[in-house]
């Protein structure tokens, strides 16, 4: 049984049996809450930040993905597992989730820029 499947289960318990506010407060922060990864949200918070400064620091310049990650590593501001995969090279994908995540958030803007053949995703601050 998944977690959401136990988790639908026990919540029809609690209507047909309702349980006191405790109880309920108990089973919502223990079981029914999302565990929190912080050294994911540090590495998500970090590497954003560092996104957004080398483009604030090139303003006007499209990057892909590969030349910001290939950059941010090359500074060296922060630790290298916040950039390198499971494999030990560069994660752009990384890059590009949090890259993405920033322009919803406004805070870049992307555009796709065609180059040669091909069209590549570019941001910019």
């Amino acid at each position: 049984m998944s977690k959401q499947k136990f988790i639908e289960v026990v919540e029809s318990l609690f209507q047909i049996h309702p349980v006191d506010a405790e109880a309920m407060e108990y089973f919502n922060k223990t079981i029914k809450a999302k565990k929190v990864n912080k050294k994911e949200i540090e590495k998500a918070t970090v590497v954003k930040d560092a996104i957004v400064k080398f483009l604030e620091a090139n303003k006007g310049k499209f990057f892909d993905r590969t030349e910001i990650a290939n950059a941010l590593y090359n500074a060296g501001e922060f630790a290298e597992e916040y950039l390198v995969n499971d494999k030990g090279t560069v994660a752009y994908n990384s890059i590009t989730a949090f890259a993405n995540q920033l322009v919803t958030e406004g805070k870049i803007q992307k555009q796709e820029i065609k180059e040669g053949k091909f069209k590549k995703m570019k941001y910019v601050a």
